[in-house]
């Protein structure tokens, strides 16, 4: 795929590029120690041991680039909306200014879901299959459709 910008050859599609350029660590690591010491107040032995586990991501900056684009989340709207009902459950009785807040920040949330769900049915399946169509060029950097690639 021939780059519009400088004409290189030397381009890559930005699936690949991204896979390419993530990686999932996880690691494990396990020590252990023990000894016995003498002194004068007497003997003693001790031991010990730990355990570490690591996980996460590592990616390169051309891979942060070529990330696909990402779905609009839920989880924050409807633990917000989880907290707001217990604001008014516990303190809305006796204050009304809280079931007031209460009431107006689950409506946003509820909002906030709906343009949530709307996005990520009508919005992000286009996004998602133009990064699917697009490149990233190795020479100059652009990242480009493949509608535009030069012939």
């Amino acid at each position: 795929m021939k780059c519009p910008g400088c004409g290189a050859e030397n381009s890559q599609r930005l699936e690949v590029a991204y896979q390419g350029g993530t990686s999932i660590i996880e690691t494990t690591s396990r020590s252990s120690s023990s000894g016995a010491s003498f002194g004068g107040t007497g003997a003693g032995l001790w031991s010990g041991s730990s355990t570490t586990e690591t996980s996460g991501t590592s990616q390169t900056k051309l891979a942060a680039r070529a990330s696909p684009p990402e779905k609009s989340p839920y989880f924050p709207w409807v633990i917000t909306f989880i907290i707001a009902y217990l604001v008014i459950g516990f303190a809305g009785r006796k204050h009304w200014g809280w079931t007031t807040l209460g009431v107006i920040v689950m409506v946003a949330c509820v909002a906030a879901c709906f343009f949530s769900y709307r996005f990520n049915r009508m919005v992000w399946p286009g996004r998602y299959k133009n990064w699917l169509e697009s490149w990233v060029c190795h020479a100059c950097g652009k990242i480009f459709h493949q509608s535009d690639a030069a012939g």
